[in-house]
């Protein structure tokens, strides 16, 4: 290029040099530039000068270029102008250094070079030394507008550099200039194409107070601006200015206010504009259009898309590229009707040439950005028809296919499409869209896992390509979207040893994913060096604002005064985050404190805050306040979200005016917004909340709308219709929506959830005595984990709830020591002096004589059943737990009268329960395998006879299942034959119980039959389920299971699932063990010899036998080996866990190594192996398999950490117990329980300082203790002799709800005061332990007589009102 400007700038030159010079003979030559002397009369030719110009373009040497001017000056032949010409060279190429040299060379000449400045500032600007060319322009002496004009051109439109413009026009009144309209055009211009409409307005406001009158150029270039700034009202303003100004707007005006209203999807309002522009005679353009309808498809408005291309296609004959941008249109929208039906009118259209490869892939890009689950199979035929018309696929066609195949979740179909790409020779590290690919399977698809995903990432680097950001970021966003944050974490670990920095979106991604880690990830971020945002910050500040305690305000502004600090403006929804924060706090004070910082920080209040003030009035429970802020958004001119409905919704919902909340959702309905599930489920719960039968109606009315409006009900919505229905005693509708729940997916409810639901329901099938509905549903709870006793509940709310009626004279006090078993006459004389006061005796006193009888050493069946004739029913209506109690006191050898006792009750028109059915049954086979009977069969009929035959089923099952378990395997599998024959199948629970009952008398063939059998019942079962549930059944203890329900200092109760409920136990049965209240646990019932009551003995943490582990195991083992069942198939986590559970942690690690060996080990495996250690009282080895994990790149997470940090804070290691706490602190996964164990550690340790640390960490961060810390803690104060602190700890456990504190807490504080003789605290003590309800007892009060006088005790005795018989 500059060649050929140095042979046509010679070409001028040389002319104007014939023309202007008359010193110099046009008959002369110029001698070619040799190192031989020119005689002076020889010209010079132009083309001796060009080629000395190519020369020194080519080599950029300025000596050899002086060299020849040199001799062509001493020859006489170098003419002035030939000088001027080098210099203008020089500047084209961006040389100012050798421009200088050449100026100091002319100068040394005697030539004059005009415009020299000019020239050395062009070469500046050439080498992009902008900063220089404006520091030589300011100092010119006398710069012209020209050159200052030319500096402003080349920083506008090339460098795109306004402060350096904006700095230039600044110096012009300085240098003695004048701006003119043209430079003042191109800052304005400049300015708004750069979508700095600030700038842009600035420089339009001096254009006009300088006496300019702008032009059409600089109000569309003001309207195009605003258009890049999303300021659709702004480029209306510049338009309605245009206007004023008497000029007509062109086209391009029109365009970009449509353009900004599609963009906006402003879609009316862009159709609207287009009519106003085709008025004008002006014609939109494909752009135009093409914006319009894709505004339209997006917003869903199908008919208005309709008629706009319909008014296209009649204004325009369409062509090629009109057909085009329909078809682009409707591709990316995924609509494939619409781009085959544009791609059919071009293709018969008789375009010349036909349709092409880049037209036939507009319907591959709408099949992969289609929904539909058809695509597919739509893909296919049109790449089938594609062939078929000869037209030859390329790499991105095949790419589009491969994209629609993982989108619909068919990664096979992927793989094939892969290789049908290979074979067609367009496979190349260059040609597969990897990233799009990747994208495609870890963005849209629901069925396959993040794991394919990632295979193609693996694939993307064997194939020597590496992934881009994107790909890496849409495997993360993948492994998130399915819960699985440490893969995600893992990967952004990969992605970073790959040489591919996370960018800041990655990090936005983690902190998004995890509400408590964003903190964390922010810090990370910052680390990284990439700068913090708005955004980011405010992700943070909402994090800490669902905190609850003490730390949400103090994190919240803590992390507000970070962000300035940083120099980030806190902007809109910061003050959002703020506010709802002090909303949730209850703090009204500082609502208004930082909204009152918002207004002085000049921002506008937005949606989001508006809704965090409507937040404040919720927790108030002001409705009224909340329509109040709802209407506000309105006038302010802000349009409320659907949020903000929901929660006016909810707010009168659940001040149970229904009424308005009604009218809120007409509200949402009129300004089209879209109603979502919330909205509907706090109308329905508003509804249920009423119950009447009238306002069910409404709450079935508002499901029958959701419906209609393709709205999917969750389970909170379907849980509260069956819970109306239920308190309404409706059985008949809360069955139907319970069947209906049943059958969707609901992956949110945990058990409680489940619970909660199914618990009404229950008792309304049980008052209906519809016992196939409660059979049914309480398995299915059972199947769930869950386990319920609903007479037990009765019995404990009609407790609650007499206490609470009953009025304090009739209340009848036990004179017996609690925990004590009552007897018969005890509990006798109780019912007497109810009644004895005027009372009506209630089922439960009637239950407890019942409950005495059936513990009876001896059998007290015709006591029982004339108690109830002549006692019982005269008064009440017996319920389960009554006929329970009487089926219990039958003895061995009285299996008979069961039956018997069935057929009574049925006689009676009670419904029989299964709990009924099983008693009976298996006191049948007790009896029959101590011989007390010769045969079972007739018995078994009579029972079948006696029962309904809804029943049949849950008694077929019940009598295979006990007799395989008394070992009676013929009887079980002639009754199973039986069932079979009257076609009743053999419930899953059942045939996994007969198959534990075969596998323990060694019958591993049977037990495979049964595991088999069970597929019937489970159809959906997989063999790996089957398995799974077979071993857990093999490894579920036999023995009675309980939960200790309280502990006191020499015994303590059991809560247990069958009558009496509940069951002492001595604490010296614990054995070495200490359980905590809440463990369960395996216990033998026996009689005690002293007072001839039965009691739990033997009690030990419920777990699983090593020996039957190992035998499961082998069998296992074996079943790899000689049967069909792949290794992938072998439950290997429930091997591990019930080794584990057996305290058996060689046997875990041991199938752990298999699991290795089978597929990539889980963490839960690694988890319950470093349980199992730790439980085991091995610290070290746990602590080397959490190291050892790591090196499997699995990373550990809070139950990896516990248990070991819980072994080595029972040995007092601090140092350890300090280190395992900043791994678990650093990853972010610390809990109060972990917690809890630092501060254990260091009380084992005997460490006063470390304690009081933890403490004051405790009360700075709002940690709460639990039962075993605060135990520890107690025991630490006194030993330290710290009496004060351990009694003011008591009693600020006391006061809080986090649990009890139990009588033993004020025992042992009784017990130090007594050792350090201070009655006065023993006496605080015993006040405090009277005042939270827990008794003194015959301990307490005799450590008070070691440490107080006579009068003194008598004094507190009668103080507090003690019972001195008790």
């Amino acid at each position: 290029r500059l060649c050929a400007i140095a042979v046509f700038a010679w070409g001028h030159a040389f002319c104007g040099l014939n023309a202007r010079s008359s010193s110099w003979p046009t008959r002369q030559r110029a001698t070619a530039v040799e190192t031989k002397e020119r005689p002076a009369d020889e010209q010079f030719s132009k083309d001796e000068l060009a080629t000395i110009l190519q020369r020194y373009v080519k080599k950029g040497d300025i000596s050899s270029v002086k060299n020849e001017f040199q001799k062509l000056a001493d020859a006489g032949s170098a003419p002035p102008p030939a000088y001027k010409q080098v210099l203008k060279v020089i500047a084209e190429a961006g040389r100012p250094k050798d421009a200088e040299e050449w100026i100091s060379f002319a100068e040394a000449q005697k030539v004059s070079l005009s415009g020299a400045e000019d020239m050395l500032m062009i070469s500046r600007l050439e080498a992009d030394d902008t900063e220089e060319a404006m520091r030589s322009l300011l100092a010119y002496v006398k710069p012209t507008l020209k050159m200052c004009r030319r500096l402003l051109q080349r920083l506008t439109d090339e460098k795109k550099d306004l402060k350096g413009a904006t700095r230039l026009m600044s110096c012009l009144p300085a240098m003695g200039l004048q701006p003119n309209f043209a430079m003042y055009k191109s800052m304005v211009r400049s300015a708004a194409l750069e979508g700095d409409m600030k700038m842009a307005e600035a420089w339009f406001r001096q254009l006009k107070d300088d006496k300019f009158q702008a032009d059409d150029q600089i109000y569309v270039a003001l309207i195009r601006g605003c258009q890049k700034a999303k300021d659709v009202e702004g480029a209306i303003r510049y338009f309605n200015l245009m206007l004023a100004a008497e000029r007509k707007p062109p086209k391009q005006a029109y365009s970009a206010i449509i353009l900004a209203h599609a963009e906006a999807k402003e879609v009316h309002e862009a159709v609207r504009w287009m009519e106003r522009m085709i008025e004008a005679n002006c014609d939109p353009d494909i752009e135009c259009y093409e914006s319009v309808l894709d505004a339209a498809a997006a917003r869903g408005e199908k008919e208005l898309r309709a008629d706009v291309e319909d008014q296209w296609l009649a204004r325009k004959k369409p062509d090629r590229e009109v057909f085009k941008a329909l078809m682009r249109v409707s591709a990316k929208h995924g609509d494939i009707t619409s781009t085959n039906l544009w791609f059919e009118r071009l293709r018969k259209g008789g375009y010349k040439p036909k349709p092409a490869v880049n037209e036939w892939k507009y319907l591959l890009k709408a099949c992969e950005a289609s929904q539909d689950k058809f695509a597919i199979d739509e893909a296919q035929k049109f790449f089938n028809r594609m062939e078929k018309a000869e037209v030859k696929p390329d790499a991105e066609a095949y790419n589009l296919m491969i994209q629609v195949m993982a989108k619909a979740g068919k990664p096979k179909y992927a793989l094939r499409w892969r290789k049908r790409m290979a074979d067609a020779g367009l496979v190349s590290p260059n040609s597969l869209q990897f990233d799009q690919i990747i994208k495609a399977i870890s963005g849209d698809s629901s069925t396959i896992s993040a794991d394919y995903a990632a295979d193609w990432v693996q694939f993307t680097l064997s194939a020597g390509k590496k992934p881009g950001a994107s790909a890496w970021s849409s495997v993360i966003q993948a492994y998130l979207n399915e819960d699985r944050p440490d893969d995600a974490r893992q990967w952004l670990e990969w992605m970073q040893q790959n040489g591919t920095a996370p960018s800041y979106d990655v990090y936005l991604k983690f902190m998004r994913s995890d509400d408590r880690k964003a903190a964390s990830w922010h810090d990370q971020m910052e680390d990284a060096g990439i700068p913090p945002t708005a955004e980011s910050f405010n992700l943070v500040i909402k994090s800490f604002s669902f905190v609850k305690g003490k730390q949400r305000m103090q994190k919240t502004e803590e992390w507000f005064h970070r962000m300035r600090a940083a120099g980030v403006a806190p902007d809109e929804e910061t003050f959002a985050h703020l506010i709802a924060a002090a909303a949730r706090s209850g703090k009204p004070e500082d609502v208004d404190k930082w909204q009152a910082e918002l207004t002085e920080s000049g921002l506008r209040p937005d949606n989001r805050v508006y809704f965090a003030l409507m937040q404040r009035y919720l927790v108030e429970r002001d409705p009224l306040g909340v329509r109040q802020i709802l209407d506000w958004m309105v006038l302010k001119g802000n349009r409320p979200h659907r949020a903000a409905y929901n929660l006016a919704i909810r707010a009168f919902a659940e001040a149970g005016d229904m009424k308005s909340a009604e009218e809120i959702y007409r509200r949402l309905e009129a300004v089209g917004g879209r109603r979502d599930e919330r909205t509907f489920y706090f109308l329905i719960r508003g509804h249920v909340y009423q119950k009447s039968p009238k306002s069910m109606e409404r709450a079935r009315a508002w499901l029958k709308e959701m419906l209609q409006m393709d709205v999917r009900p969750s389970f909170s919505i379907y849980g509260a219709l069956i819970q109306g229905y239920a308190q309404l005693q409706q059985p008949k509708e809360a069955k139907e929506f319970l069947e209906e729940l049943s059958l969707r997916k609901s992956w949110g409810p945990d058990r409680q959830a489940w619970l909660d639901v199914l618990r009404p329901a229950l008792r309304c099938f049980q008052k209906a005595g519809d016992e196939e509905a409660v059979a049914k549903w309480t398995d299915f709870l059972n199947d769930k984990g869950v386990e319920i006793n609903l007479e037990e509940e009765a019995e404990a709310e009609v407790s609650d709830d007499s206490t609470q009626k009953r009025p304090q004279n009739a209340t009848v006090s036990r004179k017996f020591k609690k925990g004590q078993v009552s007897s018969v006459e005890r509990e006798m004389k109780t019912l007497q002096e109810i009644q004895d006061a005027g009372n009506k005796p209630e089922i439960r006193d009637f239950n407890r004589v019942m409950k005495a009888f059936a513990l009876s050493p001896r059998s007290r069946y015709s006591m029982a059943r004339a108690f109830i004739e002549d006692n019982l029913m005269p008064v009440v209506e017996p319920n389960e737990n009554t006929w329970t109690n009487l089926l219990r006191c039958n003895r061995v050898g009285d299996g008979k009268r069961g039956i018997f006792t069935i057929e009574w009750m049925s006689s009676l028109g009670v419904t029989v329960r299964r709990t009924h059915i099983e008693v009976a049954i298996r006191q049948l086979f007790d009896d029959y395998k101590a011989e007390k009977i010769d045969s079972v069969q007739l018995l078994l009929e009579k029972l079948l006879q006696a029962l309904p035959e809804k029943s049949h089923l849950v008694t077929y099952n019940s009598i295979i299942r006990i007799s395989a378990e008394a070992g009676l395997m013929e009887i079980s599998m002639d009754w199973a034959k039986r069932m079979r024959s009257e076609n009743f199948w053999v419930q899953p629970n059942t045939c996994y119980a007969v198959a534990k009952a075969h596998f323990k008398k060694g019958d591993e063939v049977s037990s495979l039959w049964w595991i088999d059998q069970a597929k019937e019942g489970d159809r959906g079962a997989t063999a790996q389920s089957r398995l799974s549930r077979f071993v857990e059944t093999v490894t579920r203890d036999d023995r009675s299971r309980g939960i200790i329900k309280t502990l006191f200092p020499g015994y303590g109760f059991l809560r247990i699932d069958e009558p009496p409920f509940e069951m002492i136990f001595l604490r010296s049965s614990l054995g070495k063990t200490a359980p905590k209240a809440g463990t369960r646990v395996s216990y033998n019932m026996v009689l005690d010899e002293k007072t001839g009551r039965l009691r739990a003995d033997n009690l030990s943490p419920a777990r699983e036998d090593p020996g039957l582990v190992d035998r499961l195991g082998n069998f296992i083992d074996r079943l790899v080996v000689d049967s069909e069942i792949s290794k992938k198939e072998v439950p290997y986590q429930q091997i591990i866990e019930a080794y584990a559970r057996a305290k058996h942690p060689e046997g875990a690690a041991r199938w752990l190594q298999k699991t290795v060996d089978a597929r990539k080990p889980s963490l839960q495996g690694y988890n319950a192996v470093i349980r199992s250690f730790a439980e085991a009282e091995e610290a070290e080895t746990a602590r080397s398999w959490l190291q050892r994990m790591r090196l499997e790149g699995l990373r550990p997470d809070l139950s990896s950490y516990k248990p070991v940090l819980q072994a080595f804070a029972s040995k007092g290691d601090t140092k350890v117990a300090e280190e395992l706490w900043q791994e678990l602190s650093d990853s972010g996964d610390a809990d109060d329980d972990a917690y809890c164990m630092m501060l254990q550690a260091y009380c084992a340790a005997d460490d006063a300082e470390g304690v009081k640390v933890w403490v004051d960490r405790f009360e700075w961060e709002g940690i709460q203790l639990n039962w075993p810390s605060f135990t520890d803690l107690l025991r630490f104060y006194l030993s330290q002799g710290n009496l004060q602190k351990a009694f003011a700890l008591s009693n600020e456990v006391a006061l809080s709800s986090s649990f009890d504190t139990g009588p033993s807490a004020w025992l042992k504080q009784l017990e130090a005061a007594v050792k350090l003789k201070d009655g006065s605290h023993a006496e605080k003590v015993a006040r405090s332990m009277t005042h939270f309800g827990y008794p003194v007892g015959r301990t307490g009060r005799g450590l008070l007589q070691e440490v107080l006088s006579e009068d003194s005790f008598q004094a507190l005795s009668t103080s507090l009102q003690w019972d001195t018989e008790e």
